[in-house]
């Protein structure tokens, strides 16, 4: 009996190599039928349920595991045979039951973009992710209720591009090391606090995603030294003032998004390194704009959104009535607390400021 078992695995292998095979011969340029041979790349349908694997090309090759009911299923599915086990995306979808990714349930199978959104999945265990360390450019986690997950692992994802973690319940963020992640999603999670030191050992970073946080507080230093960083959003926070050293870019067009908050103060030099871009501060609780504040950045050619402050116009802003950089601060919808636009502000009314 068992060479029976034998004989029928080893028929079935030398199946799945000859199809192998032909995909090769005929892409490259041997002709065949390849729909049939590219389904031969999938595991066997009633294998891998309700888990589907679909695929036009070696180099798009899909599991959509939407369906499944638990981890025991995912692990079960993944315990099948692959003919091939590296594939471009996973995808688990508003799924109802999948609660913890557990360590090895992907077997040695390896994806370039996992997706696993909209579900209730809470916790990522060390190992879960091992198969896709060297595979990996886009972890997408977002929409779950996930509140523990292994960032100590990030340094050893090799080509990791993207982490998306918004929308869930992280309550804490550890200082994190990745060579070569780019864009950081953590929005909406109940964070509360970020150190200064959580991002020193990210050098790629470029885009950080912290609105809808509750961050009470910008420790100076936490957004420096970082090489590639253009964007930082920050809105819908608790903050109530913008130190010095808050941002520090280096020397491009940054943007930092500040909309939203509780800001009354802005030190001078909170935001160095820019030679273009954006800062808005839009609905907050500023009643100045001062000069040592905002002409360095003006000068640099950086526009602003003050409006939805409650300005004075007092004389704090004599200096920007008479200056060429009105119309980067958005004075048609910049109003004074009296509801005067700036734009329509006369200087002559502050010839004695």
């Amino acid at each position: 009996m068992k060479y029976k078992v034998l004989l029928t695995f080893v028929v079935t292998l030398a199946l799945r190599v000859d199809a192998w095979t032909w995909l090769w011969w005929s892409s490259s340029g041997g002709g065949g039928e390849k729909g049939s041979v590219s389904e031969a790349l999938c595991p066997e349908p009633q294998d891998i349920l309700p888990c589907i694997c679909t695929n036009a090309s070696l180099s798009s090759m899909k599991m959509d595991c939407s369906e499944i009911l638990d981890e025991y299923e995912l692990m079960n599915v993944f315990s099948a045979f692959f003919p091939v086990t590296e594939f471009n995306e996973l995808v688990i979808a508003n799924n109802d039951y999948l609660i913890t990714l557990p360590n090895g349930v992907f077997n040695d199978v390896s994806f370039r973009t996992i997706s696993i959104h909209g579900g209730v999945l809470e916790v990522i265990e060390e190992a879960a992710l091992t198969s896709s360390f060297t595979t990996a450019q886009y972890l997408m986690f977002h929409q779950n209720k996930i509140s523990d997950f292994p960032f100590h692992v990030l340094s050893s994802f090799t080509d990791l591009k993207s982490l998306s973690l918004a929308d869930n319940n992280l309550q804490e963020l550890p200082d994190l090391s990745s060579a070569t992640l780019e864009h950081l999603y953590l929005d909406n999670n109940p964070l509360e606090q970020v150190a200064a030191t959580t991002f020193a050992n990210t050098p790629a970073l470029s885009v950080i995603y912290l609105q809808e946080t509750r961050l009470q507080e910008i420790v100076p230093g936490t957004f420096s030294g970082l090489p590639n960083l253009e964007m930082v959003y920050l809105f819908r926070n608790y903050l109530t003032e913008v130190p010095e050293g808050a941002v520090e870019f280096p020397d491009v067009d940054g943007s930092v998004f500040l909309s939203l908050n509780n800001i009354s103060t802005v030190a001078p030099n909170a935001f160095t390194g820019m030679t273009g871009g954006k800062v808005e501060v839009q609905y907050n609780n500023l009643s100045e704009l001062p000069e040592e504040v905002w002409r360095p950045l003006l000068e640099e050619g950086v526009n602003i959104s003050p409006y939805g402050n409650p300005l004075v116009c007092g004389c704090d802003i004599a200096w920007l009535l008479n200056s060429s950089f009105i119309g980067q601060i958005e004075p048609m919808l910049t109003t004074c607390e009296n509801g005067d636009k700036l734009a329509l502000l006369d200087p002559e009314d502050y010839a004695d400021c």
